[in-house]
């Protein structure tokens, strides 16, 4: 099943899951499909139609992710170079959204008018795993496997596996999509975002994950599907 046609897996709220604040930088209203993926990710969203405004909510409120207009960059280039300086010094997380591009075909870790909550789910809990992952915590469970985002570990039953960083930015969206199928450009968009990697680079990183979990579980958590790409096995 493509990713845009998955189940969603919604974030469940325990003791060790704290809500992650999203700012909303455009002058326009967030999208619907945003919104919802929000509601089902337990983000909190933040925005405001002037700039200003949001601007001190950024200072006041601290949020983990922005999603930021790229229109702001020609209206509003101070408003730029404040971000920029955020996301270095605060580990901000930033996710661009391109308001006007117009597209047939959906393409995942790309937010546009157009993004399915799917998409906006997948993308957005993507970006903080790879560039803020204190702010996803939670526990994912399917009928085989959890996924520990706290400890980077991925369990089956009494057997655990500790991971890296990168070999959770990997499983991960499989757990927010449990029935998906990514293909390997998807999944090295939501692992690596705009950083130019090979396919060659991807493919190791992906075989590199699967037999480290699987020395240790004994169990390779992807299932190949021919001629698409990879699923989490045994969903």
């Amino acid at each position: 099943m493509r990713w845009d046609k998955a189940r969603i897996l919604p974030v469940v709220l325990s003791e060790s899951t704290e809500r992650s604040k999203l700012l909303w930088l455009s002058p326009s209203e967030p999208t619907y499909a945003l919104v919802a993926a929000c509601d089902l990710a337990l983000i909190e969203l933040f925005h405001s139609p002037e700039i200003s405004i949001a601007l001190t909510v950024l200072a006041n409120v601290k949020p983990d992710i922005v999603v930021y207009d790229i229109t702001l960059a020609t209206a509003h280039p101070d408003t730029t170079a404040l971000i920029k300086a955020y996301q270095a010094t605060e580990t901000l997380a930033i996710l661009p959204y391109v308001p006007t591009l117009s597209a047939k075909t959906e393409t995942i870790g790309l937010l546009n008018q157009q993004s399915s909550t799917a998409n906006c789910f997948i993308t957005v809990r993507s970006t903080l795993r790879r560039e803020r992952p204190i702010a996803i915590k939670d526990l994912r469970s399917t009928n085989v496997f959890t996924l520990d985002c706290q400890q980077f570990r991925l369990c089956q039953g009494e057997r655990c596996a500790t991971m890296s960083k990168t070999d959770h930015c990997v499983i991960g969206p499989f757990f927010d999509a449990p029935e998906a199928v990514l293909d390997k450009q998807s999944l090295a968009k939501l692992v690596f975002g705009n950083r130019v990697t090979s396919l060659r680079s991807n493919e190791l990183h992906i075989f590199r994950m699967r037999s480290r979990i699987k020395k240790q579980i004994g169990v390779d958590p992807l299932r190949v599907v021919r001629g698409i790409g990879f699923t989490l096995a045994g969903d």
